[in-house]
């Protein structure tokens, strides 16, 4: 368990670092999204997000797992892959040198990482299995394929992500399932660097991904559902057409689509669902959380189902395929748009009304700040015990805070740097004070609906905001929602009520630091007076 969570918070600390820094280097490299005529966005945008998420995922590989035979072919051939994404990124690369990598990257992982597809269950005859070619270019085409699947879903802020961290948080619940604890680590590392670069990709997105993430996670993707599902005698070996469904389906489907049209199927285009779903008058963000819906649905069968029969998961997927493909041929058809009804529009015109008055948002967003301060200083008092790791945070978030002042030049660094450490803080927080003989002797219904209130307020706040920048409601609360719906109801009481705590505070101290705009003295003088308490009760209690 310490593991797991040394490795969440590795991988998820190092991407939001080196995100910011690697986005000063990008235009000095070349690594920026320059807008075209396929493209929605009108600003150059770099794209070194996958480069960030690469370095954080190899770093806490490479310090927590155990260099056996298939941990070292996973991280040369993801190594690969996201070499020659990078340089993809940076310098267009033809269509055929990408493939050429990707197959070499799948040669290792498949003759020296040993990870084949055997079985493909019932649907071959009883106890039947693969032979050895069959085997390898089944991998291989695979592997190749899913990749490529992720790097063409990638066409609006969030949704490859978004689609990913699906997954792999759904590869890692198989893989405590069965006891596959390599797997389980190895998903958890790359699902925490994946939630760290939404923090930035969100709709408007300030980082693409680029080629260097969205092949890696297509590869890794690949490759861990194969590996998880062929070692195990429980998961049936085509799970993961439910866990990579609807990238799979976008990817054949468009591909055909320019095959019938007569044109090469490697040939960029705007008929991917994601277009579609805009073509028919869907906003940006109501496309991306569709589709989020729509996978959330395969992997919420995939995760209740896992040890169903082959043939009924090949059936389920086919009639899954079937729905959608008729579904986007009658819209086309019919040239079928989203239409907005009145009622709506008419509850949206008065939520710009309070809007524009400021009394409103005031209150609203003071009660936020009180509720939220109460809060975390009531934990830092009540604490116990209080391990080295908590004071070590606490005396970095007081140099962070110091230096910010002092070192002004630097400022920006070492603001990122402090709201990295708070992330950090929060949930060691809510974990180690749960237990307080404080909240068990009267005190924790207050302390409950104190979290209650604290969300309210943050969702009327975000709502009565007159912003333009910062964080704002977005497809990512969906997918932050169905995450937390699927723990709660697989969870014991104690990890549902610690995830419930520790989710809120993230997102109402996001909205704090988007409403401040910048002016972060009063969450500086609440942190210094935080750290003061804990680094008092350590040192002197």
């Amino acid at each position: 368990m310490t593991l797991l969570v040394i490795s969440i918070f590795s991988s998820l600390f190092l991407t939001l670092c080196f995100i910011p820094i690697l986005s000063k280097v990008a235009p000095f490299i070349g690594a920026m999204d320059i807008p075209d005529e396929r493209k929605i966005h009108f600003q150059p945008i770099p794209r070194i997000g996958g480069l960030a998420m690469a370095i954080a995922i190899f770093v806490t590989l490479l310090f927590l797992l155990h260099l056996n035979r298939f941990t070292k072919a996973f991280l040369l051939s993801s190594f690969i892959i996201v070499v020659f994404g990078l340089i993809d990124d940076i310098k267009s690369l033809d269509y055929k040198l990408k493939f050429c990598a990707q197959i070499i990257a799948c040669l290792i992982i498949v003759c020296y990482g040993k990870v084949n597809i055997i079985s493909i269950g019932d649907l071959l005859p009883y106890g039947m299995c693969l032979n050895k070619l069959g085997s390898f270019l089944l991998t291989v085409f695979a592997i190749v394929g899913v990749t490529n699947a992720i790097n063409l879903a990638d066409g609006l802020d969030g949704l490859a992500a978004g689609i990913c961290l699906l997954s792999f948080l759904c590869i890692g619940y198989l893989a405590f399932q069965v006891k596959a604890y390599e797997i389980l680590i190895i998903s958890t590392i790359i699902a925490s660097a994946i939630f760290g670069f939404l923090r930035f990709n969100t709709y408007p997105a300030s980082v693409f991904m680029g080629d260097a993430g969205s092949q890696l996670l297509g590869f890794s993707g690949a490759v861990l559902s194969i590996k998880l599902t062929q070692q195990s005698m429980i998961l049936s070996p085509t799970l993961p057409l439910l866990i990579f469904g609807f990238p799979i389906l976008d990817t054949l489907s468009v591909m055909a689509q320019r095959i019938y049209e007569g044109r090469s199927p490697f040939k960029p285009d705007k008929n991917h669902f994601h277009h579609k779903l805009l073509k028919m008058g869907l906003y940006h963000t109501e496309a991306v959380t569709l589709i989020y819906f729509i996978h959330s649905l395969l992997i919420a069968i995939a995760i209740l189902l896992y040890f169903i029969s082959d043939k009924v998961i090949f059936f389920f997927y086919t009639i899954f395929c079937l729905l959608v493909l008729i579904g986007f041929f009658i819209a086309d058809k019919y040239k079928l748009t989203i239409k907005r009804y009145k009622p709506i529009v008419g509850i949206k015109d008065k939520l710009k009304i309070l809007k524009e008055k400021s009394f409103p948002i005031r209150i609203c967003f003071f009660l936020l700040r009180f509720t939220f301060y109460l809060i975390i200083i009531f934990m830092s008092l009540i604490l116990e015990p209080i391990p080295k790791y908590v004071t070590y945070i606490a005396m970095f978030i007081l140099i962070g805070i110091s230096a910010n002042f002092v070192l002004k030049k630097y400022s920006f660094l070492f603001r990122r740097l402090v709201r990295v450490l708070v992330y950090g803080l929060i949930p060691l927080l809510v974990y180690f004070s749960k237990d307080s003989a404080s909240l068990v002797f009267g005190y924790k219904i207050y302390y409950e609906l104190l979290y209650i209130f604290c969300i309210i307020f943050a969702i009327l706040t975000l709502k009565l905001t007159r912003r333009r920048k910062g964080f704002k409601i977005a497809p990512i609360d969906y997918l932050i929602s169905f995450i937390i719906l699927v723990t709660l109801a697989l969870s014991n009481a104690e990890l549902k009520i610690f995830l419930y705590n520790t989710v809120s505070l993230f997102y109402v101290f996001e909205v704090l630091l988007g409403e401040l705009r910048g002016e972060l003295k009063e969450i500086y003088f609440i942190l210094v007076l935080l750290c003061a308490i804990i680094l008092g009760k350590s040192y002197l209690i």
